[in-house]
């Protein structure tokens, strides 16, 4: 949704409102939560299901296969692993080793060691003025 300068002026505070009318806006926008949520439980739990079915593609279960691979590891999970490695490999596709990096475990971690150790010395002039 776009922020316009009507939506801005329909804003209004729940200072400024009744306190039954802030609950009846609260509650409608916790029940929309519940509902966005919902649809995206429902996402995670279809392309779970889809991850694990059998691969449609003919070629690419039989190259599986050849790599020794057992029939019920088959799925469209390991294909998308397969592709993504076969890229990295073939064409030297950055993104498809960093998914393959990713995926297996290896991704650094991303911090940043601060040293915070800081000397101060202070001038003899410094120190009379703090006595």
């Amino acid at each position: 949704m776009a922020t316009t300068e009507k939506s801005i002026s329909n804003l209004k505070s729940f200072d400024k409102i009744s306190p039954e009318e802030a609950r009846k806006i609260q509650s409608a926008g916790g029940k929309a939560g519940v509902i966005s949520r919902n649809k995206t439980k429902k996402m995670k739990e279809a392309m779970r299901i889809l991850m694990k079915t059998k691969i449609p593609i003919k070629n690419v279960e039989k190259e599986l296969k050849a790599m020794g691979l057992e029939d019920e590891d088959l799925n469209i999970q390991m294909a998308i692993a397969y592709g993504q490695a076969k890229k990295a490999m073939e064409s030297m596709d950055t993104q498809a080793s960093v998914f393959c990096r990713d995926t297996a475990g290896d991704k650094p971690v991303d911090r940043q060691e601060v040293d915070n150790n800081v000397k101060i010395t202070m001038d003899k002039d410094i120190e009379e003025l703090s006595k």
